[in-house]
């Protein structure tokens, strides 16, 4: 009977060890998640800026050509008076 109690007893370890393990295990898994989601936002968030600068460059670039255009019509104009 103290032998089949031991064995019980050494099993129930055995099997709370092993929860423990596999929760100390979830608990990373999770959190390791976490930090891949937080640096999936940041990723994601850095494309939009660099895509919003790079969308102003390219409107200030028109803009520019724009203003030369304009010039050189202002100075066509005027030379032609």
């Amino acid at each position: 009977m103290g032998s089949l109690r031991a064995a019980e007893v050494s099993e129930m370890l055995r099997l709370q060890r092993d929860y423990r393990r596999e929760h100390s295990k979830r608990l990373s898994l999770q959190q390791r998640t976490a930090e891949l989601e937080q640096e999936e936002e940041l990723l994601m968030e850095k494309e939009f800026r660099m895509r919003l600068k790079s969308l102003e460059l390219q409107q200030q670039k028109e803009m520019n050509q724009l203003q030369q255009v304009f010039e050189a019509f202002e100075n066509s104009a005027s030379n032609s008076l």
